[in-house]
């Protein structure tokens, strides 16, 4: 269904979208890097005075982030339930609702929300209504379900790793290793990676919405 709007509801949609993942990966890196730096300060006795301000900000910085992504991806929820009920039923989004919105995007956003879109986001060819409606769900739950499915798969496979690999350094120093020091050390590190396993799980749980990207609807055709 065309748009009148000078801002393209589906290209805010998309534009919201894209920053939540960005944000979400930030959050993940930033994890990450005060993993690395509290294992190679503990595995090598490099503990320093800045350490733990060092880590503290790092881990402070992560879960700003996250915040931030969830908040990004809750202004593309919105306007991605507004846009969908345009397409399927023919309610026009009135200028105020995206108007707050619009306000919080930054410059280059809101220019690239300016663009045409090319292709439509829903292939039915249907008037809008309930069979239109029920095809649109349709195909985003179709779509939606196996991006979920692959990425999903792909989390699960690292964090096994992970903990796999985690368990058999311990249990390999355990039987190799005489050094106490160096047995507490390895052992500090592997409670560390439980600790990064445990919460990667839970900036995950929202990874896989947010990686199913938009544009992508003409895939699966519902008539």
């Amino acid at each position: 269904m065309a748009s009148t709007h000078k801002h393209h509801p589906r290209n805010i949609d998309r534009i919201i979208f894209e920053s939540a993942k960005q944000w979400l990966a930030s959050s993940l890196i930033l994890k990450i890097a005060a993993f690395l730096l509290g294992g190679i300060s503990v595995l090598f006795s490099v503990l320093t005075q800045a350490t733990p301000f060092i880590l503290a900000f790092l881990s402070i910085a992560a879960e700003l982030c996250a915040w931030r992504s969830d908040y990004r991806r809750g202004m593309a929820d919105e306007v991605s339930r507004k846009v969908d009920m345009e397409d399927s039923f023919g309610w026009t989004i009135k200028p105020h609702e995206l108007a707050d919105i619009i306000m919080l995007m930054s410059d280059k956003e809101s220019k690239e929300a300016m663009k045409p879109i090319i292709e439509p986001y829903f292939a039915s060819k249907k008037a809008p209504g309930i069979e239109r409606a029920l095809g649109n769900l349709q195909q985003s739950s179709w779509f939606s379900h196996h991006i979920a499915k692959r990425m999903s798969l792909i989390y699960l496979f690292i964090t096994i790793g992970l903990t796999v690999a985690s368990i058999w350094l311990l249990i390999i120093s355990v039987e190799t290793l005489q050094n106490t020091n160096t047995l507490a050390a390895i052992g500090r590190l592997v409670t560390s990676v439980m600790v990064l396993i445990f919460s990667l799980i839970i900036s995950w749980h929202g990874a896989p919405r947010q990686c199913c990207l938009r544009g992508y609807g003409n895939l699966c055709v519902v008539d």
